[in-house]
Formats: C-alpha cells, structure tokens, sequence
C-alpha cells in the first residue's frame, strides 16, 4: 500500500503531512478531492467487513490511523510458522531457481516483522552482512547433496560471498550439470541406434521365405561370408563346446545364411519372446518349484559337473525378479540387510543376509544381487540381464549363446537340461555326461 500510494504522490494524506485545510481555503477543494481517491482505494483492498467499520471516517488519515491500531500488531503465530517452515525447507525435486524463490518469500515476509532501524553510525551496515550471512547458511543447508562440492567451496571463503553471488555460482553449476548429463544421454543414445543397427542385418525375402542378408561380409582370413577377419573364430578361437559330439557346425558365425545350408539362424528375441521360450523350458521341471529343491535336482542331473566351486555355478531362471547369490565372497561392494526376506514360489520365506554388486566376467557386471547363503547354487534373472546390459540371446538346438550386442561376441554358453539353464563362463567351463 506504501509503496502505491507513494507512486500516486499520496503518501501525505495518511501520514500527517498534509492536513486538512479550512472549508474557506481555495485549496480544500482539491484537498478534499485527492483524499476521497486516497479514501476509496483504501475500502478497495480491505473486506468487505471492514469496510463497515471505517465508513464514517471523514478523512483518509482517520482510515488509516483506525487500521493500523487494530491490524499492526505483531503475529507470533505466523512468525513461529514462517521460522519452522524456513528450517526444514529442502531443494528436493525443485530447481536451484524454485528452491530460491521460496526461501525469499520467506525471508521477505519475515523481514516485514522487524523493527526499521534509523542510524547513521554504521551498525546498519554489519546488521546487514550478519543478515546475509544468514539468508547464505540457510541457502545452503537446504541444498541436495549433488552440491556438496561447490557448497564446501563457498563456505571456505572468507568473508562469505553475498546471497545474490551465492545463488548465481549454484545456478551455473545446476546449468553445468544439466550439460553433462544432455550430452551423456545423447551419447548412449547414439550407441544404442548403433548397436540396432549393426543387429538389422537381415531382412525377410518372400520371393524365397529365407532371411537373407543386406550386406555380404568377407572374412579376408578364412574366405567365408557373413563375418569379417576380427570376428573370425579362427582367429579369436571358438566358443565353448563348439565341437560338441565331433559333428560339423556349420552355424560358426552369427550372420551366416547360406541358401543351400541347413545352418541355424541366429534370431533376435524380444525380453517379452525370451520369457515365453523359458516359461515352455520351466513347464517341464517337477511341481515342487522350492529353489534350494531345484538346486539339488541340479546336482543329481549333472552327473559329471565339476562343482567344487559352486560360487561360479549360476542356473537361468526366466521367473527370478532378482539375481541371487549364495556365497559372499563375491561380492563388491557389500551392504549387509536386516530382517529382510524373499517369498519363494512355494509360499516360504528365506532371509536375505545382504545386497551388492557381483563381476562374473570382464563384460557381465550383476547389480543388486540378493545374498541368500541357504542356497546351494546361484540364479541369473534372464529379464534383469537382457534389460541392465547390452546382451542378446542367440538360441540353437543344444545351447543358449550370450552374446554383446554391438560386437556379438560370445559371451557365455547356456545348456538346457531337464528344464534348468545352467550358464557356463569362458573361465569356468562344465563337463556334462552324454
């Protein structure tokens, strides 16, 4: 109201500097005039209430002088609401911007509450450092932790830096971060579309009803097509049990399409696909689907698995919501949790001692794998591996290959065997009986 009525130049009705003149004085006239204007902008930003009770007043000082005896009293309900709500105010999910605007809406109107202090000494100006002082530590006890950097930068500096300085290096920094994370995003979307586009290799030929290929690529070491001379398995060596049961593969390299072949054509299956194909896989294990029950079926079908180290035996489960080990050495890092357990298919419960992340290979890395040491082996969550990594799977009549997306190199070997996956590492190869 202040600061309308000093734009207007009415400020002098209401406090005092102007009087009333007589009725017989030629400026009362437009005295009277200017201070029923001042009159009825004041009933215009009361309620209607209160318009009642200041009705009669006959000039505008008389308004406000009734007004402010009832209304400029301090509220200390509203102070106490405005200090709690300033401490335990916090960025969150607000931008550095909002986050700043609500600390100074508060800080504004608190300010109105205080005394106006006159001097010309110069204590206003130390009172006005401590003040800023203030408004900085509240500023950045409020911030989220990804300014923690910056944060312990400004409060090294000596004297500390204004409010406005303070808010504009987090605004830079907020405006640095929002770079870096635009530019990693860009970057991995530009692998992924690469990564797509190096697995579109075949199209559908209805002429024939074969996928053939695009591109005809030319191993320049063993003359084959469908692979070039870094791929060639000749060179990098073949993947394990290539030369199973001593009979010809012909299905050596991945793209190979040959129209008089009987070769294996390596399909790209969707998670959606994946999970249809293990739950025809899982139809055949027997009624009791207890895990530590499936753990010791699988001791009794491999005869001749060297399982001296069960903490490199990992079993498929297309239906595990997460990866489970059982041996704690593994792990890296560790994070042990309490009272905390897993609802088996068979409706039991078994606890879960703790979580962390475990490296099975230098290209499979397993995130928030659930430590249960009553298990005898480990479960690879097919869904949870497709969808944290850059993995397809490549199905033939006796295995399972992983392989890397963008280079398809092969990556591990999984064997069904009476309904159970059990996946085999380069490192660490299994001996099935035949």
């Amino acid at each position: 109201m202040h600061v309308a009525l000093t734009v207007k130049n009415k400020l002098s009705f209401i406090d005092g500097t102007l009087p009333k003149p007589d009725i017989e004085d030629p400026t009362f006239v437009p005295w009277n005039r200017e201070n029923n204007v001042v009159i009825s902008w004041i009933y215009n930003s009361v309620s209607k209430e209160i318009i009642t009770s200041i009705l009669f007043a006959t000039t505008a000082k008389e308004n406000w002088d009734d007004l402010k005896t009832r209304f400029s009293r301090k509220n200390g309900p509203r102070i106490f609401h405005l200090k709690r709500q300033l401490m335990s105010l916090q960025q969150g999910s607000d931008d550095v911007s909002t986050y700043y605007t609500k600390l100074k809406s508060i800080w504004e109107e608190l300010a109105g509450y205080k005394p106006n202090f006159q001097c010309t000494c110069g204590g206003l100006e130390s009172l006005h450092k401590h003040t800023q002082s203030e408004y900085v530590m509240s500023f950045l006890m409020g911030l989220n932790d990804s300014f923690s950097q910056i944060r312990g930068q400004i409060l090294l500096s000596d004297p500390l830096p204004s409010i406005g300085n303070v808010f504009s290096l987090i605004l830079q920094e907020e405006t640095q971060k929002e770079i870096a994370v635009t530019h990693a995003t860009s970057a991995h979307s530009d692998d992924m579309a690469f990564a797509v586009n190096q697995c579109s290799k075949t199209n559908f030929d209805n002429n024939k009803g074969k996928f053939v290929k695009k591109d005809r690529l030319k191993c320049a070491h063993c003359e084959m097509f469908g692979h070039t001379k870094d791929k060639c398995y000749k060179l990098v060596g073949y993947p394990p049990n290539y030369f199973k049961n001593r009979q010809p593969q012909v299905v050596n390299q991945v793209d190979i399409s040959h129209e008089s072949s009987t070769s294996n054509t390596a399909l790209n299956l969707t998670p959606a696909q994946c999970q249809q194909l293990m739950t025809l896989l899982n139809n055949q294990i027997q009624s009791d689907n207890n895990l530590n029950a499936i753990a010791t079926n699988v001791t009794g079908i491999c005869m001749n698995v060297d399982f001296s180290d069960k903490n490199h035996t990992w079993i498929i489960d297309s239906g595990a919501t997460s990866h489970i080990c059982c041996s704690k050495t593994l792990y890296n890092p560790y994070s042990p949790l309490v009272n905390s357990h897993v609802l088996l298919p068979n409706s039991t419960k078994v606890q879960v001692k703790g979580i962390g992340s475990i490296k099975l290979s230098d290209e499979i890395f397993l995130h928030n794998v659930l430590h249960i040491p009553t298990f005898r082996f480990n479960l690879l969550s097919l869904l949870t591996l497709i969808n944290e990594n850059c993995f397809r799977f490549v199905f033939e009549p006796n295995s399972f290959i992983l392989q890397d997306l963008k280079t398809l190199r092969t990556i591990g070997i999984a064997r069904p065997h009476q309904g159970l996956l059990l996946f085999e590492f380069p490192k660490f190869f299994f001996k099935f009986c035949l």
